[in-house]
Formats: structure tokens, C-alpha cells, sequence
């Protein structure tokens, strides 16, 4: 039977009063049949009247449920205009009009609402303690990822401190409520949690600490660890206590992801607690065990420590058929200094696994030995680019740190075949030797340099030279003009003339050493003239022996009076451009040198009596084999060598 019509049906609504249109609805509301009060909720529409939306909730107290729930919907729909009403309701002595109050508040309330919910917990009635903790999670929930408003901080500090007090609640519904919300917010607010933590009394503590192990989540994990890497000793060393006195009962996998999640230097905190308090031998124990990216993070942390107390593991770790793990391993090698056997990284190279072999390559471009190159160099013919790449990159870093390293031990000729090669793989490898020359020692500066002469024939070689000849360091311009002087042919007067008014005598005695005989025009001749005459012996005797070659005779009285100079060293450098030069007349002067008490004067006087004297005198120059100095010694044994063809063994 179709229910009746309204008693006012008939009448117009556009000619009623405000105050009739509420009348009769209000009439409906409590009519005794349902259906009349269904057609009476539904006819308020969306009217926000007070007295209205205030029937509407009490009609949530209706003892046919579906009246009750149609109410209930009704002012869902209105969202937060009528929060003060649900505020003043949750007083109400009705027992469902409370709970349906403390629900619909649940919907719209905001941070500043917490403590009129949280009273409701305490309700003598369970169902409305029941609305208020499903209220409160949902204003946590909507409220919790507003880190970013200052006002909102506020408001989750007030929010945290209230839920502290309440952790302490005799209430077990209300306090397990209130350490779940508190975790809630610490998540999204560690800071302000780990504040309010700390105004905590132990019981509250104990009681927060057991919630935080119940809950086993990689949320919940994640605010311990936060928590152990904090800067406040009290509150790291209560974490680090929950997590070691706890960690065989809590599940590895979730402890290593929350680690993965952490900053690079909480990670390395965590490896040195995790040393610390001996939880590293339970974890390798298992490692075999553990999913793939828990796995990994155990490698990250093991590489934080030293990597090679842990070298066992790690080794065994490449048996392992996942690939991820084992390029893992091969990174931390890159980063730390890990030693892998070589047999391991060519079982790993005759997988085939392209991954694999760039992997390795990688390893060996930071810690590979000269002995690998033979094992890598085969990839250069490979069909991937990059795995053609990283084997160049391993085998050019590992010949270079050898040219490097073992430089003064190399023969000459390894030296300049090792040099080219290097040139070949890298075109800048000479640029790059020099980059850097001025954060160099100086035996490190004069060592690249060098390098770059043996590779001096390269066009763009020669371009690095060239710039090295406005360097600062006199030895490095030095060492520069020796080699280009090699180099540049028909060009050499044009790149010599310059660096004979040089500021440092070490570069302008190289050039001088280097003009050709026949360059003689007056402009060299001046500039050798005036070296000639320089304070400085190397240069001096340079400009005087070419003078000589060059035929100016005059200059021999120059070299006379170095010859007869008080100074040792003077009388070396003049015996050396004696040696140089045809001047017989002066002869009488490197005799009378052999018995000099310098070692110096005895030793440049036997080189100039080996390229000028007859060879019946020098035949006499066995004795000097026995010479007490070792570089006169050594002198002899090279003249008897080049002029007699006999080699004599000379005492060290």
C-alpha cells in the first residue's frame, strides 16, 4: 500500500513560511511511519538551517536503522559547516546521538579538534569510545603529511604531547590508541616525535617502545632507526638497545630495506652500530638467505667498514648465481679497497654476462693490476660498445698508473712503446698528464712532463709542449725545449731564438745546446756572446762550446778563464765545453784536472781527455778505475769503453 501523502500536500510550497516548511518537516521527522520520516529526511535537501541539521542528528538516534543511516548521510554531505554543532552534540545524554557526533566530527575535524575527540575515548559507553578512536585516526591520517605548514607543526606538536599523556592512560583502549598515533605522526614528524619522546617518563617510554615492536612494519622499523641515528645520545642509545635487545625475534629483510631508505651517513652509522654490538656475524650467517635488495644492503653496509676484514665473504658472495649481488660486490671493490682474486674475475669474465664484464672492467679501472690487461684487452674487439668501452677505460687506467708508478724502473724504449700506447687509446692523454702540473711535487711534475717528451713527434703532443714553454717551473720550460729542439727542423731557429732571453738559465742553457752549429747570424751570436759571460756554469759553458763550433776563436780566452777559475764547479763546467770543442792549445788544462782533489773536475776531465787525447793516453786511464770517488771511477770505465773497446767492472 502506497504510504499517504504529506497533510500539507495540497498546499504550495513557494506561498509557505521558513517557519511552516520547518514545521512540517519536523512533523515528518518524528512521524510514525518510517517511510514518512525517510521522505522528510530527504526533502531537507542540502538546507543548512540550524534547527534542521540539529533534528537530522538526533534523528541519527532513530530505532529504524535505515532512518537512522539516512540521517546520518544527510549531514555527511555537508561537510564542515556544521562542526560546531557535532562539537556541542558530542555532549548530548543520548548515547547514539554522541557516537554519531563524535563520527560525523571525524569526517571534518582538524588537528585543533584532537583534544574534544580524545575526551570521547573515555566515554562510558562503548560505542561512542569505539566512534571517538575511528574518529581520531582519521583526522591523524588526513592531517599527517602537512610537514611543510608551520601551522600545522604546531598543531602536531600540541596533537603528540596529548597523545604522550594519554600513553600513560590506565584506559588499555585509549593508551594503545594513543602510542599508535603517536607513531603515526612520527613517521611524517620524526623531529617533533623524538621532542615529545623525550619529556616521556620510563613507564611511557616502555610502553611506546613495546608498540613500536609490535607493530613489525617497515614504518614502524624505519622510526627506530631514525631514531638510533639521531643526534641525541639518550635517544640513540634507547633505540640501539630496542633494536639489538629485539633484532632475533624481528625479521633481517625488514631491518635492511628500512636501512636502504636511510642518508648515506646514517647508513654508515648503522654499519658501525651494527659492528658494534656484533649483529654483522648473525646477518653473514644468513646472507644466502636473504631477498635480493635486503642483500645488497648488507654488501652497502659491510663496504661503509672495512671491506677487507670481510673479503671471505665477499668472495663467496660471487658463487652466488644473482647477478645483482655480485655487481654489488664488484662496486664496493671500486669504492673500497677490496682485494678480489684474479681467478674470480676471469670466472666472472668467462661468463659472457655483458653486465658482468663491464662490472669487472669497472673494478679493474680502480684496483686492476698490470696482469690483467692481457685478460681485458680481448673485449676491445667486442660487439657492445660499452663493453668495448670500459675494457679501454680499464686497460688505459691500469697502463697508465704503471707507466706512472714504475717510471724510473722502466727501460727507455717500454717507456716511449707504453707512452704511444696510451696516446692511442686516449688522443688527450698528453693534456691530461699536464693538467694538473702545479698541485704536483716537483719529481711527479718533471716525471709527466717527461712522458709527454717520449710521445714529443705527435702533432698534438708537440701543441702541449709548445704551452709548456710559458710554464712557471724553469725545469718543466727546461725540459720542454730539449725535446721540441728535437723536433722541429727547419722551424727550430724560429722556436729556439725566443728562449734564449728566457728568464731562467736552465731554459736558455737547453736552447743554447740545441742551435745548430750553423745558425750564426749576429742576433744569436750577441745573445751568445752575453751567456758567454753568465754567472751560471751550465749556460756559460753551453754558449761558450757552441761559440767555439760556430768558429768564433775568440771566445777561447772565455774558456781559458773558466779553466783556471777557484771554483771547482766553474772548472767541471769548462772542461765539459772543453770536451765539446776543438780547442788543443787547452788540453794542457784537462791533464792537469785529473789530479784535482774535486771528483767533479777528475770526472769532466777524463771525458775531455777521452774525446780529445791520443789513444796511447788514454790507455793510462786504468788507473783511475781505482779512484776513490765512484762517478770518477764510473768516468774511466765509459772512456776505456768507447775508445779501447774494453769493458772494465769498476768497484759500486
Amino acid at each position: 500500500m502506497a504510504p499517504a501523502p504529506p497533510a500539507s500536500s495540497n498546499l504550495r510550497e513557494e506561498r509557505m513560511s521558513r517557519e511552516d516548511k520547518v514545521r512540517l518537516i519536523a512533523d515528518n521527522l518524528f512521524h510514525p511511519e518510517v517511510e514518512r520520516r525517510l521522505a522528510a529526511i530527504r526533502s531537507v535537501g542540502g538546507s543548512r538551517d540550524p534547527w534542521l541539521c540539529r533534528l537530522l542528528l538526533y534523528k541519527t538516534a532513530d530505532a529504524e536503522r535505515a532512518v537512522a543511516k539516512e540521517a546520518e548521510a544527510a549531514l555527511r554531505e555537508r561537510g564542515a559547516d556544521l562542526t560546531a554543532l557535532y562539537l556541542a552534540e558530542m555532549h548530548s545524554p543520548h548515547v547514539d546521538v554522541r557516537a554519531a557526533a563524535v563520527r560525523l566530527l571525524g569526517q571534518v575535524a582538524e588537528l585543533e579538534h584532537l583534544p574534544q575527540l580524545c575526551r570521547r575515548l573515555f566515554d562510558y559507553h562503548v560505542s561512542v569510545r569505539d566512534a571517538a578512536r575511528t574518529a581520531l585516526r582519521r583526522v591523524v591520517e588526513r592531517n599527517r603529511r602537512t610537514a611543510d605548514d608551520p601551522a600545522a607543526r604546531r598543531l602536531v606538536a600540541r596533537a603528540l604531547a596529548l597523545f604522550g599523556d594519554l600513553c600513560g592512560s590506565l584506559d588499555m583502549g585509549a593508551r594503545h590508541l594513543a602510542l599508535d598515533l603517536m607513531l603515526q605522526f612520527g613517521r611524517f614528524f620524526p623531529d617533533q616525535f623524538w621532542d615529545i619522546y623525550l619529556r616521556l617518563d620510563e613507564r611511557r617510554r616502555k610502553l611506546l617502545h613495546l608498540e613500536l615492536l609490535r607493530h613489525k612494519t617497515v614504518e614502524s622499523t624505519a622510526l627506530i632507526y631514525r631514531g638510533m641515528c639521531h643526534s641525541h645520545p639518550e635517544i640513540a642509545a634507547a633505540m640501539a638497545r630496542l633494536i639489538f635487545n629485539n633484532m632475533d625475534q624481528e625479521d633481517f629483510n625488514v631491518h635492511l630495506e628500512v636501512a636502504a631508505g636511510l642518508p648515506a651517513e646514517e647508513q654508515r652509522r648503522v654499519a658501525e652500530l651494527y659492528r658494534e654490538h656484533q649483529i654483522l656475524p648473525k646477518l653473514l650467517r644468513i646472507a644466502g638467505w636473504l631477498r635480493q635488495n635486503a642483500r645488497l644492503m648488507l654488501i652497502r653496509l659491510l663496504g661503509y667498514l672495512e671491506a677487507m676484514q670481510f673479503r671471505d665473504f665477499f668472495v663467496d658472495c660471487l658463487n652466488l648465481t644473482d647477478r645483482e649481488t655480485r655487481l654489488a660486490i664488484l662496486r664496493i671493490g671500486e669504492q673500497y679497497p677490496l682485494e678480489i682474486p684474479r681467478e674470480k674475475l676471469l670466472q666472472l669474465l668467462r661468463e659472457g654476462d655483458s653486465e658482468l664484464t663491464v662490472g669487472v672492467c669497472a673494478y679493474l679501472e680502480a684496483r686492476g693490476t698490470f696482469e690483467m690487461v692481457r685478460d681485458v684487452t680481448p673485449f676491445f674487439s667486442s660487439d657492445e660498445e660499452r663493453v668495448r668501452r670500459a675494457a679501454l677505460a680499464a686497460v688505459f687506467r691500469i697502463s697508465r698508473d704503471y707507466l706512472l708508478d714504475r717510471y724510473d724502473r722502466l727501460k727507455p724504449s717500454a717507456r716511449a712503446d707504453l707512452a704511444r700506447f696510451l696516446l692511442k687509446m686516449n688522443e688527450r692523454f698528453a693534456e691530461e698528464l699536464v693538467a694538473r702540473l702545479d698541485a704536483m711535487e716537483e719529481d711527479e711534475r718533471l716525471r709527466n712532463v717527461e712522458i709527454v717528451t717520449l710521445i714529443a713527434d705527435e702533432p698534438r703532443v708537440r701543441r702541449v709542449l709548445e704551452a709548456l714553454l710559458a710554464h712557471p717551473d724553469e725545469k718543466v720550460r727546461a725540459t720542454a725545449t730539449a725535446a721540441l729542439a728535437n723536433l722541429v727542423g727547419d722551424d727550430k731557429l724560429a722556436v729556439l731564438r725566443p728562449l734564449l732571453s728566457d728568464p731562467d738559465s736552465r731554459v736558455r742553457a737547453n736552447a743554447i745546446q740545441e742551435l745548430p752549429d750553423d745558425a750564426a747570424d749576429a742576433e744569436i751570436r750577441a745573445l751568445l756572446a752575453e751567456s758567454a759571460r753568465s754567472e751560471h756554469n751550465r749556460e756559460r759553458a753551453n754558449a761558450i762550446s757552441k761559440l767555439l763550433a760556430m768558429g768564433a776563436r775568440e771566445h777561447e780566452s772565455d774558456l781559458l778563464e773558466m779553466l783556471e777559475s777557484p771554483d771547482p764547479w766553474v772548472r767541471a763546467s769548462g772542461l765539459w765545453a772543453l770536451s765539446r770543442s776543438r780547442a788543443p792549445d787547452l788540453l794542457s788544462h784537462a791533464r792537469a784536472g785529473l789530479s784535482d782533489p774535486s771528483p767533479a773536475v777528475r770526472r769532466m776531465a777524463l771525458l775531455a781527455l777521452g774525446v780529445h787525447a791520443p789513444v796511447d793516453e788514454v790507455r793510462g786511464f786504468t788507473h783511475y778505475l781505482a779512484d776513490g770517488d765512484a762517478s770518477v771511477r764510473r768516468a774511466a770505465r765509459d772512456v776505456l769503453r768507447d775508445r779501447l773497446k774494453i769493458d772494465y767492472e769498476v768497484a759500486p
